[in-house]
């Protein structure tokens, strides 16, 4: 009986996770507001045109979270090759459409832009989260399963790097990498793995389109592009002029079209202008919430699969925070990364919000009995020289092994 009143009343997923999701959600649409109104007046003579489409994003995204933590996870996981096959061919697709801005990113879909390769990340990280739980002995003994991480994760980086789109090429890499290590490569193979990926990297950047070989090279003080510093300075500005308490809500400067793509590329920069130290605090303390609950849910899961696709979307929500944060702070190079949630963009709002969706998914086969043990944030650690996930542990149902 007592077990019984357990289950009945324990929420259907992991409370804290929705909470977080919506609370910055509901956070970024007048955080939004104030980053793009003058963008929106300039160029569609609405200074609400960009956050009514967001809340329209939201409802679309929202309905894809609840699809996505009520759906079957082993039938998502048959099925994960067909979504990977899928969104390659659209990215094929995408090659073939007229340049915009200089890329080849989106595909014109009813008066909309769909972004292709938002939805190649979550398929990659559903592929391998599938791939790596079946192979979790082999990961162990030999290279076979690196090998073929690679080849997939590569396959896609390279019709990413053909568009260009460079952010997204890191951000795929850094995911599988984070996942192939934490499925159970030893100690030994990730320093060579990471050696590897290093010396990958040159031929990969010598190959690049010159604009983004220029973006690096402005950052790193090779070469000296006004475009690039240009974005930058202004960036640096926007974050000064805030100070600890910011200028106020709606009363930034740099947003009236001085600061480029101040409504998604560097909304971050607007934020610290007009909330200051303490607002930038709030707001990346709820993104780690976020990012590390989903890592503990991770922890938690009695499921190989379900624990690898938590700590891709986990790990895919953190790089996209540092990215942004860094390329508007200027720790790193202009990419183009936006803040989850927040930035505007259709594709990737949607995208956010199914992979969170997952997520709670998964929390659905947390027993109790497993979150009254967790002793805290982290992954098993046994002694051997390699990094594990957790074990299967009891669930309490719906979990896939």
């Amino acid at each position: 009986m007592l077990q019984l009143f357990r289950r009945c009343s324990r929420p259907p997923f992991d409370p804290l996770l929705f909470t977080l999701t919506c609370v910055v959600t509901l956070a970024g649409i007048p955080l939004l507001y104030s980053a793009s109104y003058a963008e929106g007046l300039a160029l569609h003579d609405d200074p609400q045109y960009f956050v009514l489409r967001q809340a329209a994003f939201a409802l679309v995204g929202f309905a894809g979270l609840v699809a996505a933590a009520k759906v079957d996870l082993a039938w998502l996981r048959k099925r994960s090759r067909f979504f990977l096959g899928a969104t390659v061919a659209l990215l094929f697709v995408c090659l073939s459409h007229g340049a915009l801005n200089g890329a080849r990113r989106w595909i014109s879909v009813g008066g909309f832009t769909v972004q292709p390769s938002e939805f190649a990340k979550l398929a990659l990280i559903i592929y391998l989260a599938s791939y790596l739980a079946k192979a979790r002995e082999w990961i162990q003994e030999g290279w076979t399963p690196v090998v073929h991480v690679a080849l997939v994760t590569g396959g896609v980086a390279l019709l990413l790097l053909l568009q260009p789109h460079l952010s997204a090429l890191l951000l795929v890499v850094g995911v599988a990498t984070v996942m192939v290590v934490l499925a159970g490569l030893p100690g030994d193979r990730v320093l060579s793995l990471g050696c590897v990926l290093l010396i990958a990297g040159v031929p990969l950047f010598q190959i690049a389109p010159r604009e983004q070989q220029n973006r690096v090279k402005v950052w790193l003080g090779l070469i000296q592009s006004e475009e690039d510093a240009y974005h930058q300075k202004q960036s640096l500005l926007a974050i000064e002029r805030g100070g600890a308490l910011g200028v106020g809500f709606c009363e930034g400067r740099q947003k009236l079209r001085y600061l480029p793509a101040s409504h998604n590329d560097f909304i971050f920069s607007c934020i610290a202008e007009e909330f200051g130290f303490l607002g930038v605090v709030v707001v990346l303390s709820l993104f780690s919430a976020l990012v590390i609950r989903c890592y503990d849910i991770a922890h938690m899961c009695g499921s190989q699969f379900g624990s690898l696709l938590c700590t891709g979307v986990a790990t895919l929500l953190g790089l996209e925070l540092v990215g942004h944060v860094g390329v508007a702070t200027g720790l790193l190079p202009p990419t183009g990364v936006t803040l989850p949630l927040v930035s505007a963009g259709g594709s990737a709002f949607i995208c956010v919000l199914f992979g969170i969706g997952l997520v709670l998914n998964v929390s659905r086969g947390v027993s109790p009995e497993v979150e009254a043990m967790d002793d805290g944030f982290g992954f098993d650690g046994r002694g051997d020289g390699r990094t594990h996930l957790p074990a299967p542990r009891p669930r309490r149902y719906g979990a896939v092994a």
